[in-house]
């Protein structure tokens, strides 16, 4: 997970932040605040890991993120966060029907930038091993395989507590 696949991904999560009240009346302001805060705390660790120990990879080689893990994170951490709030506030006025449309369309999204450009992502590694190409391929790497299991977990179990309290209140 890449840059930017994580900024579609963070878009997708907050277009999908709404249907955290399907069924119900609309998020109110202490409901916006619990998806947030499940948001952040789901996700910031998450990228903080994965932007702090794979900067090179995390920005598709991008020369100036190269070996750079301090900006890497800053500027990445910024993009996806912003992603994520811009499509949750853009959002805000679409019925149900249509924010499942755009889902849908973020998914395809999504799964193009998986897909497509497998040459910018496909290794992992520094930008010297992949120029190289002895960076190791994204299956191969335990260690990232390991980060994303857990990291994964940590982010569905923040964002199922903030629904589960959204929509309980």
């Amino acid at each position: 997970m890449t840059v930017p696949q994580d900024a579609v991904l963070c878009a997708t999560i907050g277009v999908a932040t709404h249907l955290a009240s399907y069924g119900k009346p609309a998020l109110t302001d202490a409901g916006k605040r619990t998806m947030a805060a499940g948001f952040l705390a789901g996700w910031v660790p998450l990228t903080a890991v994965l932007l702090t120990r794979w900067p090179d990879w995390s920005w598709w080689y991008w020369e100036p993120m190269q070996g750079n893990p301090a900006l890497a994170l800053g500027v990445g951490a910024t993009l996806e966060v912003a992603a994520y709030f811009a499509a949750f506030r853009l959002t805000q006025a679409l019925e149900p029907p249509a924010r499942l449309k755009l889902l849908a369309a973020l998914g395809v999204l999504y799964g193009m930038l998986i897909v497509l450009p497998w040459n910018l992502w496909g290794q992992v590694g520094t930008a010297a091993e992949h120029a190289a190409g002895t960076a190791p391929y994204v299956w191969e790497a335990m260690d990232l395989m390991i980060t994303l299991g857990i990291g994964g977990a940590w982010m569905a179990a923040a964002l199922g507590l903030a629904v589960h309290r959204t929509r309980r209140s």
